[in-house]
């Protein structure tokens, strides 16, 4: 595993990558059965995309000052996406066609 990794830190990282991306298919298929295909979706997409961003940020973050010149605009990237993935995720949160009869009828 030494060889895959060149500090512990990074393996740290990748840790942190692995508890939080997609979720097991279980979790999903019950998703799909309970909010539908859509939302199983949504989840599969922003958990992956958290977990990559988390692990990477803190990676970066621990390669600033070896390499300022790659990890700095790395981050102010990634921010910005992290940022529009927020933004989209209010967006589809609020419009309420989106929303499966089942979840409206509970809201209700």
């Amino acid at each position: 595993m030494r060889q895959l990794f060149p500090s512990n830190y990074a393996a740290f990282c990748y840790l942190v990558l692995i508890l939080l991306y997609t979720p097991c298919v279980a979790v999903i298929g019950a998703m799909k059965r309970e909010s539908g295909r859509y939302w199983a979706g949504v989840v599969v997409a922003w958990s992956t995309f958290l977990g990559y961003w988390l692990a990477s940020v803190m990676y970066q973050l621990s390669n600033i000052v070896a390499n300022p010149g790659f990890a700095l605009p790395w981050l102010l990237a990634s921010g910005i996406a992290m940022w529009l993935a927020v933004q989209g995720l209010k967006r589809i949160g609020n419009s309420p066609h989106r929303l499966p009869m089942n979840i409206i009828a509970r809201q209700s």
